[in-house]
């Protein structure tokens, strides 16, 4: 096993300097911050989906969209698509990332496109749920002929309340960006090969797409892996070793890290656990954790689920309840005040006074006060460098410190 992963990172180190001397240049990445979802990829996306854009390329890139996606494919393409944010004054339509409609047959399809963020669940409704109510009220659409699309990096669900009242009444379709946005591309160039401003712009945003979902070595790079693996016997049961014990490293790199920070709060003095985290939210089969009142979505998705819900809870002196959670349906690693466990215990006036003094918290529908945390850790998605560094002890334990530090500091304030 040894010399296998050092002959992998030989292979590794040699591609990493072809890479550096192949062109860095992308304007994507020049003009706005990679993971920026609204000025950058739902614009660019957009502008492509519109069919009257100078692209120049009409319903092209309609159509291809479209064809990712058998319910889809009743949608109509005609002179009358809008899509918005439209290219030259870039507004979107009542805050949706997305929104193609044709307003002379009365149908519209929503793109909901989450980048890092969570869910923007308000008291006056859901994200998804305000969006179509929107399109509903305004638009005079028909709810059977709303389309809903929730697109993410890693293909996760919509929370519950985002969808409100149309949970179990209308379909979301879920994808991430491997299986629409990447195959959508690529149908993209091999239309417009002769265009050659086009075309270099799709491949630059392309080469971003891959990057942040994990795919950017090159084909002749992964031949290689294929051949060493395949070069002898003892690196194929090496290999064969290390893939088939890989999501047991993940279940125990993750526990490890609950665990760990679990005891640290424990011993601190300042709180006691309420609720411990859960090692059965930690399925170690495929590595994913099913929600049960999550079946209601139509999902167009070829790989697993990663539905992770990792929860721990503790009391503070004072009596208020900390919340410390990850769920894929939000996909963040955050902690704060629920108004559920803190209701009926006067500190909603603290916690106003805390939001207000500190601005790195921020309230919502369901939460008195939350936070992300700094190091916001997928828990799902080992594709991540972050989260994939959790197997590392040492960087595991330097994770676990800061994370005590900032859940210590909201202790101390309140």
């Amino acid at each position: 096993m040894e010399y296998l992963l050092k002959d992998l990172d030989i292979i590794r180190k040699e591609y990493e300097m072809l890479s550096e001397r192949e062109e860095k240049f992308n304007i994507f990445t020049i003009l706005h911050k990679e993971h920026d979802e609204r000025r950058l990829h739902s614009r660019f996306i957009s502008a492509l989906l519109q069919p009257r854009g100078t692209h120049g390329q009409g319903s092209l890139f309609l159509k291809n969209f479209i064809s990712q996606i058998n319910t889809l494919q009743i949608f109509p393409i005609d002179d009358c698509v809008l899509v918005y944010p439209e290219e030259k004054d870039k507004k979107e339509n009542s805050n949706i990332d997305i929104l193609v409609i044709n307003r002379e047959r009365k149908k519209c399809l929503i793109v909901e496109n989450k980048i890092n963020a969570g869910d923007s669940n308000l008291e006056s409704g859901g994200q998804l749920e305000r969006y179509i109510d929107h399109v509903v009220k305004n638009e005079k659409i028909q709810l059977a002929d709303v389309i809903v699309i929730y697109l993410t990096m890693d293909g996760h669900e919509p929370s519950k309340e985002s969808v409100g009242k149309y949970l179990g009444v209308k379909d979301v379709i879920i994808c991430s960006y491997v299986e629409l946005i990447k195959p959508w591309l690529e149908a993209n160039l091999k239309d417009v090969y002769n265009y050659p401003f086009l075309r270099e712009s799709l491949i630059q945003y392309l080469n971003l797409v891959n990057k942040m979902t994990g795919n950017s070595s090159s084909k002749e790079e992964r031949l290689e892996y294929k051949k060493l693996i395949g070069s002898s016997q003892s690196n194929m049961k090496a290999a064969k070793k290390l893939f088939d014990n890989y999501k047991h490293i993940k279940w125990h790199a993750v526990h490890e890290f609950w665990s760990t920070l679990q005891a640290k709060l424990q011993n601190s003095g300042k709180c006691e656990i309420v609720k411990p985290f859960d090692k059965n939210n930690i399925n170690d089969t495929k590595f994913n954790n099913c929600i049960a009142d999550l079946t209601h979505y139509e999902v167009y998705r070829k790989g697993q689920k990663n539905k992770q819900k990792c929860t721990m809870k503790i009391k503070t002196d004072s009596g208020l309840i900390i919340s410390i959670k990850f769920t894929a349906n939000y996909n963040h690693f955050y902690f704060g005040l629920s108004k559920k466990d803190n209701e009926g215990k006067g500190f909603e006036m603290i916690v106003d006074d805390l939001i207000q003094k500190y601005n790195e918290y921020e309230k919502n529908s369901w939460m008195l006060l939350s936070k992300v945390f700094d190091n916001d850790i997928k828990f799902n998605n080992f594709h991540d460098e972050l989260t994939f560094s959790l197997i590392d002890g040492e960087m595991k334990d330097k994770l676990i410190e800061d994370i005590y530090t900032e859940i210590i500091e909201l202790i101390d304030r309140v």
